[in-house]
């Protein structure tokens, strides 16, 4: 909960406790599940879904209100706090484990009024994969934002709506994940420069690098 209630609707639908990944930390890996993938035929594909969007305070956003939602956890807006201690395994700071104290520090590490204070990848898991394959192909993908850009990443895995958008049942119950990555570097000191993906077209272009869209 940030500033308000938390929405129940994402509270009863998060199927898969949110998990914070850093650089350099140590996450046991889930066994890679056995079984051959059902691709005859009869059964019906997945669709690929992709959507990656700011979340931003000229939009009235926050970084804590966004994270609460897409956990279904309480988390207390303090603004001003989170961000202290000492460093932690891997180069990140301890207190980077805990996801209060994560967003909290995201938030304070931003002083513009309309600052971009993260950012939310919502992708949808194929439906031929099982679950255990489906959360280890998400832990895959926040790993790799997390080595490409040094940010930190939250993600959660919720249940698909089982009715189509006509309303008619699907017949099975699909997945999808919400990726919340900083848009700061996260180092042993906490929240430095941000990350290559925030920086405008010049900055980027300065560093040799491809324009922010191209980039998402």
């Amino acid at each position: 909960q940030a500033k308000g209630a938390l929405t129940t609707c994402c509270a009863s639908r998060a199927v898969a406790s949110l998990q914070i990944q850093i650089r350099g930390s140590r996450c046991e890996p889930l066994p890679r599940p056995r079984g051959r993938l059902d691709c005859s035929a009869s059964a019906s594909r997945s669709v690929y879904h992709l959507s990656v969007k700011p979340i931003s305070r000229s939009a009235g956003r926050t970084a804590t209100a966004a994270a609460a939602y897409r956990s279904g956890e309480r988390i207390v807006d303090k603004r001003g706090g989170g961000g202290g201690g000492g460093g932690g395994g891997g180069g990140a700071p301890a207190w980077a484990e805990d996801r209060q104290a994560l967003w909290n520090a995201a938030e304070v590490a931003e002083k513009r009024k309309d600052a971009r204070v993260a950012r939310d990848h919502e992708v949808a898991i194929p439906k031929e994969l099982t679950y255990a394959q489906g959360v280890e192909l998400v832990r895959d993908f926040s790993q790799d934002l997390v080595d490409r850009h040094g940010v930190a990443v939250d993600f959660a895995i919720h249940k698909d709506d089982p009715k189509t958008w006509d309303g008619t049942e699907k017949g099975w119950q699909g997945y999808h994940a919400h990726i919340l990555s900083t848009t700061r570097v996260l180092g042993r000191e906490g929240f430095g420069e941000k990350a290559d993906p925030e920086l405008s077209n010049a900055k980027r272009q300065a560093k040799g690098l491809c324009s922010g869209p191209d980039e998402i």
